[in-house]
């Protein structure tokens, strides 16, 4: 079976769990349909070639000029990255150009004067991406596509299919856009045709292409030649449309349109206003607002910008030159991953920019730093707005939406909490706790890379996503949470070390989660020295889930002190994770224990895995456990993976579908129990290559072989199993 990592935190019925400590079984974690095929990475915006050898990369928190591109394009055009931001290759519609700024492929069937020329898909679960192109508003090629395979010519690309017709000329216009579904996977690309008010959306899925296009006919009729001129955009929520005409006899237009991303119809059109030959388009990051960037197709007159307020239906005059211009500038406009709007003016050496399109009220900056290596022309790479967002280092923030711009904190081991601003990347603040109270319930705190040495407390309905190369390394506790009714996430590649991490009780480790009430934490990390979920108070219930991680020193899950009733509950999930010589210890109480997909190697005399311990007078009561599809490599002599000791009163274990591997058999056992013990164990599709009981400890744990136990001495752990043991950097 091969290991594959899933980013997934539906976790149903564990509440019940909790609650209801007699339910008979154990909490379940329920995988994305998606599976392995959801794209948790995609691709980004972060560089852009355009113009006459212009470029930008949008990097830790400035926009820079980005050299050596290759790209002489009048308008449309664009840029392929992945998801951390390196480059793939760029187009202009015509030629592509590889990382190395080589030319992969001449000849596309795009154009000059485009609009857009070129838009690019990946199609998911593979290496090809699809490169559709639109001839101008007078070229005869229409509407075509053809295929890179990234995994070709050493990862710089090649292209396998060329300038495959979709639409005739007769039937295609230059205004091409995407929008991605509504299952986060596929997209669709939507075009308008000629002679009719017909929107065509293509679907690329795993599958590839399907060829017979959604139409919807709505909105104008499209019949005269410069009808063919105009954007496609969508909005961040990627449920409308808007659709510039630039327009003759009359139809010079912007309609705003509903768009299923589920089926791909388009419907309900709204004419927003009038204008003279509108050109290019673009939507706010909250989708209260559309740009509309005018270009009179005449000589002295004045290029505008109109701002339309969505919600009231208004339409307003937000900028316009002031002073005559023989030659109208005729413009592009793109939001990027700063939140921002830029605007390409033709032949000059800067761009405009809307610094915060959510505010009206704020001026337009005509030209602005960083000067271009090459001058811009009338367009701005395109980019669908499931790949801008404010991480613009590549990697996607948690629970996204088109608000989460303005609710973000950043962290930096270098920033300033004086100077520190919400939103700014490159404003970020020093401390968590600054951060944290920056941020309004819902948002999230950005952990950049670096290594910091002040704790995290958990005391907000605030999430936090550390980038890889975040770490928290300190002596004592790295995070720490003591608050009621939270549901915290904690997503990315962090590490989380304590300098002095030990394995007793009540010892130093990285992450404790002191009693609590109805408070759930949720953790994805690289790794983590130690864990104590410590619901040591009654009627506490808190519940700890971690995933991804290498976890060392010891996992506690003690859910009671002694005599105390014990009428609280301590929720564990392990998904995923390696256990490097770290046991898990549920202490006193009613402790519900979910391992899955999980790899644990432990060595030393007498180390356990599973160590259900008393500690002195109390007991284990009323606890289910489950140890699913998981991998015990068991190193030294005496080992045991799984051991129970002390009053165990009504708890049950569930061993299902696991191996455990023996190096040195002597002594070593997989299943201990001391006599008079009360658990129950149940078994199932289990495999071993060391004896399950032990003749010191209850004789009714020997039967287990043949209920679900198979003895086979020449086991051998799963290859993906050595693989990660081995290679620490997965």
């Amino acid at each position: 079976m091969t290991r594959q990592f899933k980013r997934i935190w539906e976790v149903p019925g564990i509440s019940k769990v909790l609650t209801d400590s007699s339910t008979s079984q154990p909490p379940e974690i329920i995988e994305n349909e998606l599976g392995d095929e959801l794209d948790i990475t995609g691709l980004s915006s972060i560089n852009w070639f355009f113009g006459s050898g212009a470029g930008i990369r949008f990097a830790s928190g400035e926009v820079k000029a980005l050299p050596g591109g290759q790209i002489n394009q009048e308008e449309g055009g664009y840029t392929v990255s992945d998801g951390k931001g390196n480059l793939l290759f760029y187009t202009d519609g015509i030629n592509i150009f590889n990382r190395n700024h080589e030319v992969m492929e001449a000849g596309l069937f795009g154009a000059q004067s485009s609009a857009t020329s070129a838009v690019v898909a990946v199609q998911p679960g593979t290496s090809l991406y699809w490169v559709f192109t639109v001839d101008e508003n007078v070229g005869s090629k229409g509407m075509n596509y053809s295929i890179v395979d990234m995994n070709q010519n050493e990862g710089l690309g090649t292209v396998t299919e060329k300038n495959i017709n979709l639409l005739p000329a007769s039937n295609a216009t230059e205004k091409i856009g995407m929008v991605q579904h509504q299952n986060g996977v596929d997209w669709w690309i939507v075009t308008h045709g000629f002679n009719n008010n017909n929107f065509y959306a293509y679907l690329l899925t795993k599958d590839g292409l399907n060829m017979n296009p959604v139409v919807s006919s709505a909105g104008i009729v499209y019949d005269y030649v410069t009808d063919k001129t105009g954007f496609i955009k969508d909005n961040f929520a990627q449920n409308r449309l808007a659709v510039s005409t630039y327009g003759g006899g009359g139809k010079a237009k912007v309609e705003l349109f509903d768009f299923d991303n589920a089926t791909g119809i388009i419907s309900n059109p709204v004419d927003t206003g009038v204008y003279v030959n509108p050109y290019s388009i673009e939507f706010s990051p909250n989708d209260a607002y559309l740009y509309v960037g005018e270009t009179p197709y005449a000589k002295n007159t004045w290029d505008k910008i109109y701002i339309y307020d969505i919600q009231a239906a208004t339409l307003n005059t937000y900028w316009e030159r002031t002073e005559d211009s023989t030659t109208p500038f005729h413009f592009g406009m793109q939001v990027a991953p700063d939140g921002k709007i830029y605007v390409s003016f033709n032949w000059q050496i800067a761009l405009g920019v809307i610094n915060n399109p959510n505010d009206p009220a704020l001026s337009f900056i005509e030209f602005t730093p960083p000067m271009l290596t090459g001058p811009s022309r009338t367009g701005l790479p395109y980019y669908p707005k499931a790949y801008i967002d404010v991480s613009i280092w590549g990697e996607k923030p948690p629970n996204n939406t088109d608000s989460a711009l303005f609710n973000i904190a950043f962290v930096d081991p270098n920033g300033d909490d004086l100077t520190a601003e919400v939103g700014r990347i490159n404003r970020p603040f020093a401390t968590f706790s600054e951060a944290t109270d920056a941020v309004s319930e819902g948002g999230t705190v950005m952990v950049m890379p670096g290594v910091y040495t002040n704790h995290l407390q958990l005391n907000k309905q605030v999430n936090y996503h550390f980038l890889e190369g975040a770490k928290i390394e300190k002596t004592g506790l790295c995070i720490w949470c003591r608050e009621d009714n939270l549901d915290i996430e904690i997503t990315g590649r962090g590490e989380f070390i304590s300098t002095n991490a030990d394995y007793g009780y009540n010892r130093n480790k990285a992450i404790r989660i002191y009693p609590v009430t109805n408070t759930k934490i949720k953790i994805e990390a690289k790794k983590i020295t130690g864990i104590q979920n410590a619901q040591y108070t009654s009627g506490s219930n808190g519940i700890l889930a971690v995933k991804n991680a290498e976890l060392t020193v010891s996992v506690l899950n003690n859910a009671d002190t002694r005599n105390s009733g014990y009428d609280s509950v301590a929720g564990l999930m392990l998904k995923n994770c390696f256990l490097n010589n770290c046991e898990i210890v549920p202490m006193i109480g009613v402790n519900h224990i979910h391992v899955e997909d999980c790899w644990q190697i432990r060595y030393g005399q007498w180390a356990v895995g599973l160590n259900l311990y008393q500690q002195g007078r109390g007991s284990i009561v009323n606890s289910r456990i489950i140890v699913k599809n998981s991998e015990v490599l068991m190193v030294d002599q005496a080992n045991w993976a799984v051991s129970t000791w002390g009053n165990t009163t009504g708890s049950k274990i569930y061993l299902i579908n696991n191996k455990f591997k023996c190096y040195n058999s002597t002594d070593t056992i997989v299943i201990g129990a001391w006599r008079g013990m009360s658990f129950e164990y149940y078994f199932q599709d289990n495999i071993t290559n060391v004896m399950v009981g032990h003749h010191h400890f209850q004789p009714v744990v020997n039967k287990a072989r043949n209920e679900g136990f198979r003895y086979d001495p020449d086991l051998m752990v799963t290859p993906e199993f050595e693989t990660f043991l081995f290679n620490k950097n997965f």
